[in-house]
This record gives structure tokens, sequence and C-alpha cells, in this order.
């Protein structure tokens, strides 16, 4: 059987690792079944490699790691190698790697069940990375299309344009008032300093608890499974059935 580990980044504020669990069980829920457990990259336990571990003692056989990450960016590029291989030294069995969650336009309609009607503001984590920076603008851009109304961005911990800013300046264009669209998965500080940079207006929950980020997580799983049996067919391998997930 295949079972799935949730890597997050993991936080010093104890709400954030308190929702990831709560995602795991989500998800499992959502495949009666499948065995599912979260794993973090620092602050909170258990790490990847005792995760796996912990998997693998349950019976299973290869432990599919989603990265719940909303930007392939440094964590993604870096850190999570480095736990997958530090997994692989401790952990038997076949462990696979699947893309992270990702900045994809299916997490939409999370965002728009959670924002009012009109003009917003997609309030997204800072990075130094052009391309992850690139793909937040392509999604407010296919989101502003869907909701016929402008989407722009603004990045936490940004002074330039700060969310306060970005939205009084959207407000005045369009004569509407502006809601705030939290592109977070998790609860925590960076949340917090969301609604605090936003000025008194309604800011939308993290995404954590939204379906559509259970259903990304399984189809990532299922997407790596997938390349995984790939792989070993085309090495001559049996290409069995082994999971609950396909």
């Amino acid at each position: 059987m295949t079972s799935v580990a949730l890597l997050s980044h993991g936080s010093p504020d104890l709400r954030s690792a308190a929702a990831a669990r709560d995602l795991s069980l989500a998800v499992g829920r959502r495949v009666p079944g499948l065995d599912v457990a979260a794993a973090f990259l620092q602050h909170n336990r258990p790490s990847l490699a005792d995760t796996c571990r912990e998997l693998k003692a349950l019976g299973n056989g290869t432990v599919v790691v989603v990265p719940m990450l909303l930007a392939a960016a440094y964590h993604a590029r870096v850190d999570v190698p480095e736990a997958l291989a530090q997994a692989q030294q401790v952990s038997a069995g076949r462990i696979a790697l699947a893309a992270p969650l990702g900045i994809d336009p299916a997490l939409l309609d999370a965002l728009d069940s959670r924002t009012a009607p009109g003009p917003v503001v997609l309030a997204a984590a800072a990075t130094s990375q052009e391309t992850a920076r690139r793909e937040i603008h392509d999604l407010a851009a296919i989101w502003s299309r869907r909701r016929g109304a402008p989407v722009e961005v603004a990045f936490v911990s940004l002074s330039t344009p700060s969310i306060a800013t970005t939205a009084i300046g959207l407000a005045n264009r369009t004569g509407h008032r502006v809601s705030v669209a939290s592109f977070l998965l998790y609860p925590g500080r960076l949340h917090d300093h969301v609604v605090a940079q936003a000025g008194g207006r309604v800011v939308s929950p993290p995404l954590f608890d939204a379906i559509e980020v259970v259903d990304l997580a399984l189809a990532r799983a299922r997407q790596a499974l997938q390349s995984a049996r790939a792989d070993v067919n085309d090495g001559g391998g049996s290409g069995q059935r082994t999971s609950n997930i396909a």
C-alpha cells in the first residue's frame, strides 16, 4: 500500500503546526484507508525522516511526499531535497517526491468562496524568486478574468507596495470596497501580518481547510505515483498496482 506524507515548512507559531495536522487528517478522510501524516522541515516535529519511518512501520510500501508549499522557491529547491535525502537514509523502501502544492489555478475556487465580490488584493508571501513572483501575478490575472473584477498582488512583509497602499489605490480606481485574499496555507504570524497590514479590511482565512487544497494535495500524490510507476516500467520492473490513491 501507498501512504502520503504532507511536508510543511513548520513555524514557531503552534497554530500553524496544528493546521498542518488537521489538513493531513482531512486528506486521509478524503480517501478512506489511506495513511496520511504531517511532517515538517523546521520548528516542529516530526521530521520527514520520522514520519516516513512511522508510515513504513504501518506496513506501507511507497511513501509519497507532497511539499505543502505554495511557491516553488528556496524551500522547495533546497530544504525539501535535503529532508528527502535524510529520510531515504533512515527509512527502508521507496519514497516518491511529488511536485509542491504550488501556485495553482485549482485554488481559485477556494479564494472565490472566501472573498466578497468586487476588487481584491491578493496577499502572498514575499519571495526573492522571480519565477514565483511572476506565477503569483499570472494567478491574479486569471482570477481577475474569472471574477470580472480587478485583482492586484501585494507581498506580505514588503514595504512597497504594502497591502494597504495597494488596496487604497484599487479602491480609488474602481470606486468599490476592496477585500484582501490571503494566499497563505496556514494560520500564524505571516497571516497575522496580512491582517495587520490590511487596514481594517476584510481578510480571508488561510487555505488549509479548503477542500480544493485537499484535492490538490491528492492530485500531486497521484501524479508522483504515476511517474514512479512509469520509471519502474521503463526500467523493466513489474509496475504492479500498489496504491489506494490511484
